[in-house]
């Protein structure tokens, strides 16, 4: 059986309980600890400290408090391998475990090891790490049962990539819980009646998961130390065991909205453009050491704020970028939100290229790229279902056009076209029968110019909206040039 809550839904039937583990395992937040549980900072031992153990007098533990001892994964799992089915997609291989562990719970001593490091991450640094660095399984390991258990985990890149999941002393899986947001997150399990059945605890990769983690601050206490109100789960489902007759169950619960992707900024170019004009909205840089003397600059800023940065292997890199092509450094950022266009008034573009279907990110990248070049302040996009967004790709091949235009979103470009009119002159860019663009030369009005569909082309609705028509004159041994080529040379032609 994989660690990944849908292959151990469909193995639900074959797994037996010999306890009574029958309670319902219940996703709490960190608030549900109270006086008497047990916390552990890792900060009580040297940062290098390999698979630490703690006694209760290591972390202040009273009496009846369990020894805690860490490693990669438990007796009967496995790494996972590069096969393309044993792992979800987008999981690192080293952050993915295999298989179901094998009873008495026990740790597996051959796992990767874990370890106390610095973490710019995480504000409550020092934290514990897989191996290799903040990409590895950890496994924790309770000498007593506990009611509830919990950590604070990330630097989430990624919603619902990772996951904590409980196992009884027999190595049966009670629950799993998965990151509901981005950053740092606290996640907790308790059992619904707060009897004692948590024995272990693996911290490890269900999904995809760009940028790697650990955890820190693990909370964990018997009965009547443990408050089991539920909160939330974040991917609307728990498992939990039935007891005598060896079945799972699922609860579901309405999973909150899902939060925006962040946006992953490839290249030296884009990057320096991020840093230029959303410095703020930086999270994380991660950069080969080709790139260590560019990335300087940045992480200082990054430094300043208190947010990580990490030089990387290429092989990490390609992971984290999702493509090979990420020109030896890669910026995770807060998503840029594409506020609705405003009021004629307030536009004071010559030229403003409205995006009406282009689907190909490539090419909504290229025309950011050549509108910024030419001077254009800002760019439009419609609420148009082929149109692309603002993707990795678009981000890279913009090489920093996309930060320096201000970005509007325009859902019904028809009325949008309408009222720019008349302060705007509106084109539509069509493939034949338009007017060169040396005839509009005679309106002083800045122009609006409205580029479509690379098969398509413009809707007629849209068409009509635009007060003029433009085509660029061919040989005629091509019907057309590429969207992207044709607004570079129109956006040229047509500047104010």
């Amino acid at each position: 059986m994989r660690q990944y809550i849908p292959r151990a839904l469909a193995l639900a039937g074959a797994l037996l309980f010999a306890s009574s583990a029958s309670a319902a395992v219940i996703r709490i937040d960190e608030s549900a600890f109270v006086a008497g549980s047990g916390l552990i900072t890792f900060s009580e031992f040297a940062v290098g400290t390999v698979n630490p153990t703690y006694a209760p007098a290591a972390y202040g533990g009273g009496a009846g408090a369990p020894t805690v001892t860490f490693d990669g994964y438990f007796t009967g799992q496995s790494a996972g391998s590069s096969s393309p089915t044993s792992c979800p997609a987008g999981a690192a291989v080293s952050g993915c475990v295999l298989g179901s562990p094998t009873g008495p719970l026990s740790l597996d001593a051959g796992s990767p090891n874990t370890f106390i490091t610095n973490d710019t991450a995480n504000s409550t640094s020092p934290v514990l790490s897989g191996t290799p660095q903040f990409n590895g399984s950890i496994a924790i390991l309770f000498s007593t049962p506990q009611a509830g258990v919990g950590l604070s985990g990330g630097f989430f890149d990624a919603i619902g990539g990772t996951a904590i999941t409980a196992y009884d002393s027999a190595g049966n899986v009670l629950g799993s819980v998965t990151n509901a947001t981005t950053g740092i997150e606290f996640l907790g399990l308790v059992t619904d009646n707060g009897a004692a059945t948590i024995s272990g605890l693996l911290f490890s990769l269900v999904g995809s998961e760009p940028a790697g983690f650990a955890i820190d601050n693990l909370r964990f206490g018997g009965q009547g130390q443990v408050t089991p109100t539920p909160v939330p789960e974040p991917a609307s489902m728990a498992l939990f065991g039935a007891g005598l007759l060896g079945m799972l169950m699922v609860r579901r619960r309405k999973a909150p909205p899902r939060a925006p992707e962040p946006d992953r900024i490839c290249g030296p170019v884009a990057v320096a453009a991020l840093f230029a004009h959303r410095p703020q909205a930086a999270l994380r840089l991660f950069y080969l050491p080709a790139r260590r003397l560019e990335a300087g600059p940045f992480c200082a800023q990054l430094a300043r704020a208190r947010k990580p940065y990490r030089e990387v292997p290429a092989a990490e890199l390609a992971r984290i970028a999702g493509t090979t092509h990420h020109g030896g450094i890669v910026a995770i950022a807060t998503p840029r939100a594409v506020p609705a266009l405003p009021a004629a008034e307030a536009l004071s573009a010559r030229l403003l290229p409205v995006l009406d279907g282009i689907g190909n990110p490539h090419n909504l990248g290229a025309i950011a790229r050549s509108a910024a070049f030419f001077g254009c302040e800002a760019l439009v996009i419609s609420g148009d279902p082929r149109q692309a967004g603002l993707s990795d790709s678009a981000w890279r091949t913009s090489e920093g056009g996309l930060e320096a235009l201000s970005l509007y979103r325009a859902a019904d470009l028809p009325s949008a076209l309408a009222a720019l009119a008349p302060r705007f002159l509106t084109v539509a860019a069509v493939a034949r029968g338009g007017e060169p663009p040396e005839a509009l030369a005679n309106d002083p009005r800045p122009v609006a110019l409205v580029l479509g569909n690379e098969e398509q082309g413009l809707a007629a609705p849209t068409i009509a909206a635009c007060a003029r028509q433009v085509t660029l004159p061919g040989s005629g041994a091509v019907e057309s040039l590429n969207v992207s080529v044709a607004a570079a040379v129109l956006i040229h032609a047509l500047r104010r």
